[in-house]
């Protein structure tokens, strides 16, 4: 069947929130690679993202990956909010996905170590909340994901376990290696919004 000039117009829509995300998702890596590289006194191993982005010469490198990377998870939140595909735990999953894209960008925009304005410092508690809502996110809308892809289900599904899992060892991970051990944490994160953006892009159709 033949597209409308409608149906055209958003699968450009579709198209345009998966790659912006997903330029989101590279620009996050390469800042935190260049911030904490360039930086003196900062180590990807021992210091964590937050310890990068709080301070030091470069530290506006990591917190401009950082504003990229909240953009990009609110604009595939948005991309996967007209997705086509049913069920309460798909509907649930937007919310959730919704929820984590603004705790991301609160991440981004609050110097949790500088508590501006005498605001406390609620950065643990933002931690918190990603450790909750990512796994969710990822279980609640993996049923949604895999139509004519069977592989994405059970991937989905074991990267939740994991993350449920390995999470919270982050707190009791020894502070000479903790930064190595939440950039990993990092790179399953970002890697999972990749793939989202990567399939809203490359199925505008399933826009609704």
């Amino acid at each position: 069947m033949q597209q409308t000039e409608a149906d055209r117009r958003d699968d450009d829509l579709a198209k345009g929130l998966g790659l912006i995300g997903l330029l989101g998702c590279i620009l996050v890596i390469i800042a935190d690679l260049s911030g904490t590289l360039l930086s003196g006194h900062v180590g990807m191993i021992r210091d964590t993202i937050s310890d990068s982005a709080a301070g030091g010469e470069y530290d506006w490198l990591v917190d401009a990956g950082l504003y990229a990377f909240a953009g990009s998870a609110i604009l595939i939140a948005a991309g996967l909010w007209r997705w086509k595909a049913d069920g309460w735990d798909w509907r649930l999953g937007q919310f959730t996905l919704f929820a984590l894209a603004i705790v991301i960008a609160l991440v981004a925009g609050y110097e949790a170590y500088n508590r501006p304005f005498g605001l406390p410092d609620i950065h643990r508690y933002l931690v918190y909340a990603i450790g909750a809502l990512f796994p969710a996110t990822i279980w609640l809308t993996s049923d949604g994901l895999a139509d004519r892809r069977d592989w994405i289900k059970p991937a989905m599904r074991i990267l939740a376990v994991v993350w449920i899992i390995a999470g919270p060892l982050l707190f009791v991970i020894p502070t000479s290696w903790d930064g190595l051990y939440e950039r990993g944490l990092a790179v399953l994160m970002v890697g999972w919004f990749a793939v989202v953006a990567w399939l809203i892009y490359t199925r505008p159709g399933e826009a609704n």
